[in-house]
């Protein structure tokens, strides 16, 4: 039976993984630091974010490339989808070994599993990580997917496979029923299934969405999966670096 014995701040933490999966993932310090641990089967690989490897085990090889998809993809995905060229391949030598992932901001981590045939739409910037058997690509629906509140841009997965997503703050999932309606400011929604329509543009009056400083939402409708997250990174950027109208407070 694969077994991991980690040694972690609150002391000895065990992982044990005896299904036949490829790709094991194992989520830990949620909500708020969130980190991602990928234990793979011999042989078998991953593709992780760049820069976003935090550990990892013995019997694991890290190298560069296009995320499993050729150079074409890669470039699609880079300056149409604003996601990176290059990614991380994390290749295990033994059995179950493993790397751990860290996002880039404090928040959550959320797991998916795509079957065959299964798609799934994601903001740019929340891939985190994804096995082999993932294709990406870039959604074009019109303005209405590549230019969102923040210059939001959806990235396509399908699978089947393993998809590991990262949230600025905590993970909210909806399932929506046949019908049913969701409304989200487009900076905090992380992801959503491929049979939800949706529409983008001002909540009620441009008028009114300039003086609430709402900007952009994303009216959902099901039935599907929605994914949101409960902070946004435009408003820590803002906080951290304001604009003349912040500072004078006009």
């Amino acid at each position: 039976m694969p077994h991991l014995k980690q040694r972690h701040p609150y002391g000895w933490r065990c992982f044990i993984w005896s299904d036949p999966k490829e790709v094991r993932v194992t989520v830990t310090c949620q909500p708020s630091y969130a980190i991602a641990y990928l234990a793979l089967a011999a042989d078998e690989e991953v593709y992780i974010e760049r820069e976003s490897m935090a550990s990892c085990s013995d019997g694991v090889s890290l190298s560069a490339g296009f995320g499993g998809d050729g150079i074409g993809k890669a470039l699609v995905r880079k300056y149409l989808g604003r996601e990176p060229m290059i990614f991380s391949r994390v290749h295990a030598a033994i059995e179950s070994a493993w790397a751990a992932v860290a996002p880039a901001y404090p928040g959550d981590i959320e797991v998916i599993e795509l079957g065959p045939n299964e798609s799934l739409l994601t903001k740019d910037g929340s891939l985190l990580a994804y096995s082999r058997g993932i294709s990406t690509g870039v959604a074009f629906s019109g303005l209405r997917t590549t230019v969102m509140h923040e210059g939001m841009t959806m990235l396509t997965l399908e699978g089947p496979g393993t998809v590991v997503l990262s949230a600025y703050g905590a993970v909210e999932n909806f399932d929506l029923e046949p019908g049913q309606s969701l409304v989200v400011d487009t900076g905090h929604i992380v992801a959503f299934g491929t049979s939800v329509t949706y529409d983008v543009g001002p909540l009620g009056s441009i008028t009114r969405s300039v003086a609430t400083g709402e900007g952009m939402v994303a009216r959902f409708t099901g039935p599907g999966r929605v994914i949101t997250q409960s902070r946004a990174e435009q408003n820590l950027r803002e906080w951290l670096i304001p604009t003349t109208t912040q500072n004078t407070g006009r």
